[in-house]
């Protein structure tokens, strides 16, 4: 007999990151990622008039974050991550659709992604989220502080066609 079960999908409340916000994003963030960024990196990123932070809530608990940049041609997505309980709910998606829902073919027509190449299940949501590796980059990453070596990237790249987020809520349609 064959059972299959589903997880229901959460639909969080996307909005800007907000100063109050940055202690549950950095322990999502060292919780996520073997080499998480550190408050003066969130500072850095967020300092830059290009720079674009979102975070995905639920019942007011912030369950995920997503980092872009703002480039002529495209966007760049810097991090991503969401809480290891609340991962395969829809909320990784739901801020993929909100970053796809920027494209526009005359202006930024693509979203590219940089993941380290130990990072396996970065490189499974990309995939399961319609994007493609198009390039890697020996030593793309710095080397970590254990003294080992630069680290490859794969970089990813999402078109707007790839992604319907047509059923996605639109919480945040000033975003630009």
């Amino acid at each position: 007999m064959n059972h299959t079960t589903q997880k229901r999908q959460l639909k969080p409340h996307l909005r800007w990151l907000l100063a109050g916000d940055v202690p549950d994003v950095l322990t999502i963030e060292r919780e996520c990622f073997e080499h998480p960024w550190t408050e003066d990196d969130w500072r850095r990123v967020l300092a830059n008039r290009d720079g674009i932070a979102l975070v995905a809530t639920v019942d007011e608990r912030v369950i995920g974050y997503m980092v872009y940049l703002k480039k002529p041609r495209h966007l760049e997505l810097l991090n991503l991550a969401v809480r290891r309980t609340h991962r395969r709910l829809g909320v990784g998606r739901t801020l993929v659709a909100k970053l796809a829902g920027k494209l526009s073919p005359g202006r930024r027509s693509s979203v590219l992604a940089a993941v380290r190449e130990r990072n396996l299940s970065g490189h499974q949501f990309f995939a399961a989220t319609g994007w493609m590796a198009v390039r890697v980059v020996d030593g793309y990453f710095d080397a970590q502080e254990d003294g080992g070596e630069k680290e490859t990237a794969y970089v990813f790249r999402l078109t707007r066609p790839q992604f319907d987020d047509a059923n996605v809520q639109d919480p945040i349609s000033n975003v630009q």
